[in-house]
């Protein structure tokens, strides 16, 4: 699957890539992703909807796709600790039906708690995330096939929110959305990927979860 946080702890970010490139060259058949049914936009896409009770969100998501809970910590308080709060996958799209994290088209929502006490406006988030993404770039990023695209400050739902968007591997194209929670010093990683020649067709359907998330 996608990149998960660019702080998260080298050794783990090294292991899940190097399972992921072993997989690839066990696989057998050749996968080829498919296209979703043609939308004007995200307001024609029949949703569900998904709560967290325990942070008080709420996220839309696309009618037919599917949602795991990948386990892992939940509630943390430690700064950085990477919670799981649920994987949305489209089923049409899984390389191996046995693998929910084997699909080619997905969106992954994580929640931390930020090491910082100095985020105080839509400035400060962004340079925080900025940095945080030039340090990745600079060093796992270079191991990981990552290549930027760009990093701009924008605004989801009323809440501050900064866009990185970019390709790892050089065949799948990325965007993740981090969202800042003032009020608990915490925020959301909302990674959402495809292959990059399917990436606009899938976008209103990323669009409609982004668009979806609140927290209460």
């Amino acid at each position: 699957m996608k990149k998960i946080l660019i702080w998260v702890i080298p050794i783990i970010i090294l292991a899940g890539v190097g399972g992921y490139y072993a997989y690839w060259k066990i696989s057998s058949k050749p996968f080829t992703p498919s296209a979703p049914k043609e939308v004007s936009s995200a307001d024609a896409i029949k949703t569900n909807v998904f709560t967290n009770s325990d942070h008080k969100i709420t996220i839309k998501y696309p009618e037919g796709w599917e949602k795991s809970d990948l386990g892992g910590d939940k509630n943390v308080t430690e700064p950085l600790l990477r919670e799981n709060i649920v994987y949305f996958y489209d089923p049409a799209n899984l390389e191996n039906k046995k693998d929910v994290q084997s699909t080619k088209v997905g969106v992954n929502v994580l929640r931390f708690v930020s090491e910082s006490k100095d985020i105080n406006s839509a400035d400060d988030w962004f340079n925080y995330i900025k940095k945080k993404v030039d340090d990745y770039t600079e060093t796992l990023g270079k191991l990981n096939d990552y290549t930027g695209i760009s990093v701009t400050k924008s605004e989801v739902n009323g809440k501050w929110a900064v866009i990185e968007e970019y390709y790892e591997p050089s065949s799948t194209r990325s965007r993740d959305f981090y969202i800042y929670n003032p009020d608990k010093n915490d925020f959301y990683q909302i990674i959402t990927w495809a292959p990059k020649d399917l990436y606009d067709q899938f976008l209103p359907y990323f669009d409609l979860i982004i668009n979806g998330f609140k927290i209460d």
